[in-house]
């Protein structure tokens, strides 16, 4: 006997949209290594240490300087009043809010017509996003060569592919991007999650942070963010490859 609420629910899937997330996912995931995909990856580390940013201005605090480097390691230099609350929302906004912007941007890159003055598209809406974001960034934030280095050809290169590249290339490169920064945010926690178990002496990442600061361990911070990091994903996923349903009149 056919169940016709599970062949609805299968009606509603967005096929093509949701082919087009695995084979970007799977293309990430084959391609890791590859230095072709090492923008992206030190893409994401700035948008890391961005979400550090963000947070620290919000707790009424100032960035002295980003940095990245070749390694995919970052950096934010953030000065706030002393506080637990404080020390916790800005050390866990480097992963949650690199998160949350990588699935605002694939929801964003999915979206059908105009999302910006003068935009035509949200795959476009994104490229620009992603362009005018990373200059800002480096103009504001960043004081080493390397950083210069790699931030003005990579937002150069965002800004012309949203200006001139072809509508068959944005939206399949921005859902690429998207997804990319995604996975990065998800591998990043998993080697969070193994260093919290470590003693790491000098280096400390934001759950060992945080476990000086709120006496929990790092690792339940590491596995906590890891959490809503795929509550997250998962959200971002559903609401762009099961299609609303329209309501009959």
């Amino acid at each position: 006997m056919k169940n016709p609420s599970f062949r609805k629910k299968l009606e509603r899937i967005r096929w093509t949209v949701l082919g087009g997330l695995l084979l970007a996912g799977l293309a990430g995931l084959l391609f890791w290594d590859s230095p072709l995909l090492l923008p992206l990856k030190i893409l994401a580390v700035t948008l890391h240490e961005a979400g550090h940013a963000l947070a620290t201005y919000a707790v009424g605090g100032h960035v002295e300087q980003i940095a990245v480097d070749r390694y995919q390691g970052g950096v934010a230099h953030c000065v706030y009043p002393a506080s637990r609350w404080r020390t916790f929302l800005v050390a866990s906004s480097g992963y949650l809010g690199s998160t949350v912007l990588g699935v605002l941007l694939l929801r964003l890159a999915l979206r059908e017509g105009r999302s910006l003055p003068l935009v035509r598209d949200g795959s476009r809406a994104t490229l620009w996003i992603l362009g005018s974001g990373l200059l800002l960034i480096a103009i504001l934030f960043f004081r080493d060569v390397f950083s210069w280095v790699f931030a003005l050809p990579t937002a150069a290169a965002l800004l012309l592919a949203a200006w001139r590249a072809p509508d068959a290339w944005v939206r399949p490169g921005s859902v690429f991007i998207a997804t990319f920064t995604c996975l990065y945010a998800l591998f990043d926690l998993r080697y969070v999650l193994r260093l919290s178990f470590q003693d790491t002496g000098p280096m400390k990442t934001d759950a060992h942070i945080l476990e000086e600061v709120l006496l929990l361990p790092a690792w339940f911070w590491g596995m906590a963010w890891s959490l809503l990091a795929l509550l997250l994903v998962g959200w971002a996923l559903r609401g762009t490859i099961v299609a609303r349903e329209v309501a009959k009149k």
